[in-house]
């Protein structure tokens, strides 16, 4: 390559630069003449090169830059990822941020005014508002640090992703209905109120939207898609880069999804959301796509509002009134475990 001739894709071979899950390669080092100056162009020689000091990689033209080929896709090994602990910390500190500014009073300021101007979807905001701040977080700190969504795992869909969607899906309810009993073993066996525990599940019911298309859109393919981007392809790979460990990733990844489905859903619904969180991560890490993940939550979240009717009418019948004392059956706690 010669100063007059810009440079192609052709000048870089593949096996001369670093695979790296950046958009584009690092620039590779240009050769180095017998007299200690670099083949550069004689607009950067005079700039770049110091007397007296060793001669150093230069920073590629814009020109040349542009023409460096893009990284196969198929180098990326999601969730690992060619971060640092303090790039990955950062990143993790960034995500935080965006979701205390949802429960700050901007956040609340900016809440009302929409239930101001549309109180009828006034049960929707909260989904909207949250997956919204999601996506865009995510999305600007991948544009910063020019990750392709490949490195949160969001490649290309195969068919061998929907079979791993198609086993995660059970495995989420066995997962909730097991922790459920055990959890309603122990609530019994201290002494638990179970009417306060109903009356805390019923207040998350009310907050559903109604089971309509809008509703199903909601809280079964986006609220599926925002959750699985945040915790099992965004956190999930800045927690592998800190902890150098992918299934402790996980386990912190699962423990954060359940805490936060505290309010609302107590101590019980905290241990079942981080059940299933850390069933989705496993799918995730071993089919190492987060596609089996948004899928199988998606579907999770649309059934359980599909079958929440039917259940509490049968809650009617096998659980005393909210406020009444009564027997707890056996019925009744299993049905309180499906939910």
């Amino acid at each position: 390559m010669n100063d007059s001739t810009p440079p192609t894709s052709n000048d870089f071979d593949k096996p001369n630069y670093p695979r790296v899950f950046d958009a584009r390669p690092a620039m590779p080092a240009r050769p180095v003449t017998d007299d200690g100056a670099t083949n550069a162009p004689s607009r950067s020689e005079s700039s770049d090169t110091v007397p007296g000091q060793a001669p150093h990689t230069q920073f590629p033209t814009p020109h040349e830059y542009a023409a460096i080929p893009l990284t196969d896709p198929t180098v990326v090994a999601f969730p690992e990822l060619p971060l640092t602990r303090r790039q990955a910390a950062v990143d993790v500190a960034v995500a935080v941020l965006a979701l205390l500014f949802l429960f700050s009073p901007v956040g609340g300021i900016v809440f009302g005014i929409l239930i101001a101007l549309f109180p009828a979807l006034e049960n929707l905001f909260d989904g909207l508002l949250i997956g919204g701040v999601t996506v865009c977080t995510v999305a600007l700190v991948l544009i910063i640090r020019r990750h392709w969504p490949r490195t949160i795992g969001l490649g290309g869909l195969r068919g061998m992703h929907l079979l791993w969607a198609l086993a995660a899906i059970p495995a989420c309810y066995i997962s909730l209905f097991s922790i459920g009993l055990i959890g309603m073993v122990v609530h019994l066996a201290v002494g638990t109120d179970m009417n306060e525990m109903m009356a805390e599940r019923q207040a998350f019911m009310d907050l559903l939207p109604e089971r309509n298309l809008l509703g199903f859109f909601l809280v079964g393919v986006f609220t599926g898609f925002h959750e699985e981007l945040l915790f099992r392809g965004f956190l999930l790979s800045r927690f592998t880069a800190i902890a150098k460990n992918r299934w402790v990733a996980m386990l912190i990844c699962a423990a954060i999804f359940g805490l936060l489905h505290y309010f609302g859903q107590g101590w019980l619904g905290v241990f079942q959301t981080a059940g299933i969180g850390a069933v989705l991560g496993a799918v995730t890490i071993v089919s190492r796509s987060l596609w089996p993940a948004v899928i199988a939550h998606a579907a999770f979240n649309s059934i359980q509002l599909a079958m929440f009717p039917f259940l509490e009418k049968l809650m009617e019948q096998y659980m005393p009134p909210v406020g009444e004392a009564g027997t707890t059956t056996a019925p009744a706690m299993m049905l309180f475990a499906w939910l």
